[in-house]
């Protein structure tokens, strides 16, 4: 995997896999964090600036960390006079915290555009169609940060396609059944016919221009955050995640504002699944944001397919979601993915 010397590769691979556990368990928080009626309790803006919070902490921590163990200036943005009455500028100013604002940017619209799109199509035909971010991403990274990338990883990317379809298929096919077992053994009827419809997948041209769109800023988020860190490749990654986490926390905030119920309280609704997806969250990002500097966003993508896996396999075990063969398809394939995207 690019941009790792030999001697940190099982470094790499305990931090991969670790992304690929907390990927593949937050779906499974989710679930686990509803009610008894099946409905989250928590303000989703709440959390995700909660985890926005949780990971400047952090990073503040480690740069303040940094910058004693090295005995470095602190960085301000600031300008100050030198001796010889000269303008000398301190090592960051504010011009490079100004690209930090696009990805939080696309982030926080990203967020507001899948609420959105629920409108014009079900949820489990947006998470198949969702799986396209793989190609959409691959192609940005392409003509961005205008790196080739070898047929073997092509074709890696193309079954990692097919393995998100394949285990999203999966889920959709267990919950169909699920739906038509109900009403029977003397069970309310009307209770069953709405739930089928509930579960009824549509999808209009509408919909389907907004997932586009859902993919390619997904991927444009990716693919420009990764292209800003390694611009400054000197720069220490714990200050340029303060500088994009600043940007995160006040869009989001602003996204909280906009969706709290008046009277309601910041943490109404949480629990300790809740505590647990934020510190996850937190964790991962901190991840991504060191797989996107020092590997990129190939590796990024590989990561959220294997979590697919392990999503699809841990609801297998929580929620007796029915493993069919969509599911056995799609892991069957992403061994020759990994394979093939390791010797690319």
């Amino acid at each position: 995997m690019v941009g790792f010397v030999q001697s940190d590769r099982l470094c790499l691979v305990g931090v991969f896999l670790l992304s690929v556990a907390i990927y593949g368990s937050h779906v499974v928080l989710i679930n686990l964090s509803k009610d008894k009626h099946g409905q989250v309790t928590f303000n989703s803006a709440s959390v995700v600036l909660m985890t926005e919070f949780s990971k400047f902490i952090f990073s503040l921590v480690a740069y303040l960390t940094e910058v004693l163990w090295t005995q470095e200036k602190a960085v301000v943005s600031l300008r100050r006079k030198d001796s010889s009455g000269t303008w000398s500028q301190l090592p960051v100013d504010v011009i490079s915290w100004l690209p930090f604002c696009v990805p939080a940017v696309l982030y926080s619209f990203n967020n507001n555009l899948v609420v959105y799109i629920q409108h014009y199509t079900d949820p489990a035909t947006f998470q198949v169609l969702s799986n396209m971010r793989v190609p959409v991403t691959a192609l940005l990274y392409r003509l961005l940060i205008k790196r080739k990338i070898s047929r073997r990883r092509q074709a890696a990317l193309l079954l990692l396609t097919i393995v998100g379809v394949c285990c999203s298929y999966s889920a959709i096919q267990t919950k169909t059944r699920e739906g038509d077992l109900v009403g029977k053994d003397g069970a309310d009827v009307g209770d069953a016919i709405s739930q089928r419809e509930s579960m009824q997948q549509h999808l209009s041209v509408v919909g389907l221009l907004l997932i586009l769109v859902y993919c390619f800023i997904s991927g444009l988020a990716g693919v420009y955050t990764e292209l800003i860190m390694k611009k400054r490749v000197k720069t220490s990654i714990h200050l340029q995640n303060i500088q994009l986490y600043t940007f995160g926390m006040a869009f989001n905030l602003l996204g909280y504002w906009t969706t709290a119920e008046t009277g309601a309280s910041f943490f109404s609704g949480y629990s300790k699944w809740t505590i647990l997806i934020i510190v996850t969250q937190a964790a991962n990002g901190v991840i991504v944001s060191f797989v996107l500097k020092y590997s990129g966003n190939l590796v990024r993508l590989l990561i959220l397919s294997c979590a697919t896996v392990v999503t699809t396999f841990v609801s297998h075990i929580l929620f007796g979601l029915s493993l069919n063969l969509s599911f056995y398809c799609g892991l069957l394939l992403l061994f020759p993915a990994l394979f093939l995207f390791e010797l690319g």
